[in-house]
């Protein structure tokens, strides 16, 4: 089974446990605590329930006590009571006892085949236990503070003893209440588990379309790896997976934008060096035959292609140092303007070869920057060689430093040779490009020379531009670099030429 595929699902196994687990938890707990909340409430219910059924109970018993003049025989009326339900039982029991006080029946009668035991207690008005049919032992007399939760029966509006029915004295629910409160518990439990149920299956619903977005992307990333970099897919999603899958065709796109540029680099290099190693086998060759004579010019034509060599390979070195982050600049504090004047005084002599006129507009004071001094010249000669060496006899070159408002300066260099379109000014700094594609390496040079420059410059935390020509009629090329120190600029600059 390939690996994506078991990543895939080890991911949907472990979703999918996480969410059964955090669903049953919760229906757990959420079950839990509404069945005790229910229970509770369930308790007060059948407590408030009783007390009712206490004041009806006292009510007769209280013409009972009035048509007697006392407790005398009550235990049989209680035990009939205690037999079936107290307001059917009083309501037959005593006729011709006067009225039966109090109309309202709190409960219903219990269903037929159920016990209907009613426990009651009966005490005098000193909390003497006259009669009761608990399943609990019972003291002899009920103290003070107990009396008064029972329910009072009065005769001449004096109390003349109370009653405690079910819940009131023994907190345990009948058989009616339990048979109650358990539908209500397998009620709750049931729609816990639909709940619990149906946010499983749109949990599982929903974690498939996360999963099987993964899925085509781990897909994807093994066909990348195999150097296949086109997507068979296109999620259309706003979410994280979304900008997942816009960040992984960005990466696609730029690892195969470096493999296609590997393959050029390779191309190119085998190229340029193809040439000059060419030359010296062919030369050699000769030599060795007897074709070509082993004299000073052959052997000197033979190193001035060697140096040729040698300046290609040293030209891939300096850009493989420079691209490399593992390479270590030698950073120091350096004055810019110093390194400008210098370079383009060794620059003036090839440009005086082509009689190339050098206009500097250089502003008095520091340019102080943080960085290597050598890599700095060298990207600033790389500029000037290349402005040189498309310039025309008797052409012109314009340079100029500023200073721009964000604690940066510019160094601009513009040429008078032919420019460079705009839709190929970006590739000018791409290894072994030449606008001039007819140009060899001795007109055109090597192509690196720019490539090198970028590199230089961007670990410095500069850049450089190519753009269209203000001053002269051909390519600008704008340097920008951070200043470290503030830098008062006179307005006073200097010309020269040569």
């Amino acid at each position: 089974m390939p690996l994506h595929s078991n990543v895939t699902r080890r991911l949907s196994f472990k979703v999918t446990l996480i969410l059964m687990s955090v669903v049953l938890l919760n229906g757990l707990f959420s079950a839990f605590f509404i069945s005790r909340s229910t229970r509770d409430l369930f308790l007060d219910f059948v407590r408030e329930t009783d007390i009712q059924m206490a004041v009806i109970l006292a009510e007769n018993l209280s013409s009972f006590y009035q048509s007697r003049g006392s407790w005398d025989g009550i235990e049989q009326v209680l035990e009939g009571a205690g037999r079936e339900t107290p307001y059917r039982h009083f309501q037959g029991m005593m006729r011709g006892m006067g009225p039966i006080q109090g109309t309202r029946r709190p409960m219903n009668d219990p269903p037929r085949g159920e016990d209907s035991r009613f426990r009651v207690l009966l005490t005098g008005r000193d909390g003497s236990v006259l009669y009761h049919n608990l399943s609990t032992a019972v003291p002899t007399s009920i103290d003070g503070n107990l009396l008064r939760e029972g329910a009072p029966i009065y005769s001449a509006q004096t109390a003349v003893g109370y009653v405690f029915v079910q819940s009131m004295l023994e907190p345990i629910l009948g058989p009616r209440q339990n048979s109650l409160l358990s539908q209500i518990y397998h009620s709750i439990v049931l729609s816990t588990l639909i709940v619990a149920f149906s946010s499983l299956l749109m949990g599982v619903f929903l974690m498939r379309g996360v999963t099987g977005s993964l899925r085509y992307l781990s897909r994807a990333a093994m066909s990348v790896a195999k150097g296949q970099y086109e997507l068979s897919f296109d999620l259309q999603r706003s979410d994280e997976i979304g900008d997942l899958y816009r960040s992984f065709t960005m990466m696609t796109a730029e690892i195969q934008a470096a493999s296609a540029w590997k393959k050029k680099i390779i191309a190119d290099s085998a190229h340029e060096l193809r040439t000059p190693v060419s030359l010296l086998q062919g030369n050699i060759e000769m030599m060795l035959e007897g074709i070509y004579p082993m004299d000073e010019k052959r052997l000197t034509s033979l190193k001035n292609e060697t140096m040729i060599l040698k300046k290609l390979v040293e030209e891939l070195q300096e850009l493989a140092d420079a691209e490399s982050e593992s390479y270590s600049y030698s950073m120091e504090r350096v004055d810019f303007r110093e390194l400008v004047e210098e370079t383009v005084t060794v620059s003036g002599i090839h440009a005086a070869k082509k009689n190339i006129r050098i206009k500097q507009r250089l502003p008095a004071g520091s340019f102080i920057v943080y960085g290597d001094r050598h890599k700095l010249i060298q990207a600033i000669s790389n500029v000037l060689q290349n402005a040189i060496r498309y310039s025309d006899e008797d052409g012109d070159m314009f340079i100029e430093l500023r200073t721009e408002a964000d604690s940066r300066f510019e160094l601009v260099v513009e040429d008078s040779g032919p420019g460079v379109p705009e839709e190929e000014r970006h590739k000018v700094f791409e290894r072994f490009y030449r606008v001039d594609k007819a140009r060899g390496r001795s007109s055109g040079g090597s192509g690196l020379g720019l490539a090198i420059s970028k590199e230089i410059l961007q670990r410095h935390g500069g850049s450089i531009e190519c753009r269209d020509g203000e001053i002269l009629s051909g390519a600008r090329f704008v340097i920008q670099l951070p200043l470290i120190d503030n830098v008062r600029v006179n307005e006073r600059t200097e010309s020269s030429g040569n």
